[in-house]
């Protein structure tokens, strides 16, 4: 299958020199995964939608997060909210190690104050809004701010 470019590329560049953790959502099947992987290779590519990866997290979470603790995409985060409480702990050891996390979930609301309240000031959170498969893609339709938008939700 052909990649299709996307204007989150630059986005996505450019908040990896600023954050520490990146936060990707939206919808299931909206290239989030592809995405990242044909931008990020050297990073570590890590999948919740795999069980034993849950049950190594949750059979020893301390080996887990040392094991994968630096340049990693962790897919479908919202399988394993505890892994939030980590990632902070090891963010907070050095707050200046940008573009250490890549998160992604699936578009979930309750999901997205979680991780903004989690992990504030910490990260980056950007939306990828379709695959680009059924809709043009025009100008930066496919990113949105989260911390604006929660913001502007708290008003």
């Amino acid at each position: 299958m052909k990649y299709i470019p996307r204007c989150l590329e630059s986005t996505i560049t450019k908040y990896l020199s600023i954050f520490p953790v990146i936060g990707l959502t939206g919808p299931r099947q909206s290239g989030k995964s592809t995405l990242l992987r044909h931008l990020l290779p050297k990073y570590t590519y890590v999948s919740f939608d795999d069980p034993k990866v849950i049950d190594y997290l949750q059979e020893d979470p301390e080996g887990f997060i040392n094991h994968y603790s630096h340049q990693v995409i962790f897919d479908e985060i919202q399988y394993v909210p505890r892994l939030f409480h980590y990632i902070k702990i090891l963010v907070d050891r050095n707050r200046q190690d940008y573009g250490k996390f890549v998160l992604t979930a699936s578009s979930q609301f309750n999901l997205l104050a979680n991780i903004s309240e989690s992990l504030a000031g910490r990260i980056g959170l950007l939306s990828l809004l379709y695959s680009g498969k059924k809709f043009p893609l025009a100008g930066n339709i496919d990113v949105i701010n989260y911390q604006d938008y929660l913001g502007e939700l708290k008003k």
